[in-house]
């Protein structure tokens, strides 16, 4: 029992290398992956597998991850398509930072202004 076992979880591990493979973007599968791969596991010992608990455990996690990811993808694609990319992106920025420094300086002006009415009301 242990060694059909452990064969189908060296025969999950090969396809689930395959699957998801160096690509970072695949890897979120990783808790999906190796679910099934003990759920396979699991099946191959029978009842008394002993990895049922775990096996179960992983597969309802890598749901709830898949899940999630092609949930908050489908939401954020069509908002994606509204903000800037790249170089627009960093125009953006230092556009943002060049109205914050005219801010800051009106700020000031406007401050000096206040102190040079007072001053001439003084005068009076």
């Amino acid at each position: 029992m242990r060694l059909r076992q452990g064969l189908v979880l060296l025969l999950g591990a090969a396809v689930f290398a395959a699957v998801v493979g160096p690509e970072p973007d695949r890897f979120y599968l990783t808790p999906l992956g190796l679910g099934l791969a003990y759920l396979a596991a699991a099946a191959a010992g029978g009842r008394r597998g002993g990895y049922w608990a775990t096996a179960i455990v992983l597969v309802a996690w890598g749901l709830a991850v898949f899940w999630m990811r092609e949930s908050v993808r489908s939401c954020s694609t069509p908002a994606s398509r509204h903000l800037p990319a790249g170089d627009e992106r960093q125009a953006d920025k230092e556009l943002h930072k060049r109205i914050r420094e005219l801010e800051r300086t009106l700020g000031k002006k406007t401050y000096e202004l206040e102190i040079a009415g007072e001053a001439l009301r003084g005068w009076e």
